[in-house]
């Protein structure tokens, strides 16, 4: 039992009462990373700048430093948007086939599709 959406808890550290006597103590992030690390293209920029493996994708070469940053500028998500069906072609050539294409809000992932 979590009292309430990570999301909608504030910025600080949280104690919620669990049962009658027991107590967890939640230590939560600042709202910005837990947003940037909700969204699909953050999420990926942000662990592709650790060195975490990601799968081949049009922002494979994007990183930041979330540290000194504390967000992921606007021209960087930019650059990781695909916004002209030529973009998209040049893409999957650099990318090969089969690609999949997503929308990166919305849908709940009925917008996949494999080309």
């Amino acid at each position: 039992m979590l009292c309430g959406q990570a999301g909608a808890m504030p910025p600080k550290t949280q104690i919620c009462r669990i049962h009658s006597m027991s107590l967890v103590l939640f230590s939560l992030v600042p709202g910005g990373p837990m947003y940037a690390l909700g969204d699909k293209i953050g999420s990926t920029i942000i662990a592709q700048s650790a060195n975490v493996p990601t799968i081949a994708w049009n922002g494979q070469d994007l990183t930041v430093d979330y540290k000194e940053s504390n967000c992921i500028p606007q021209e960087l998500y930019d650059q990781a948007n695909v916004k002209s069906s030529q973009e998209c072609l040049e893409q999957v050539k650099k990318l090969g086939l089969p690609v999949m294409i997503k929308a990166s809000e919305g849908g709940g992932g009925k917008g996949i599709r494999k080309v």
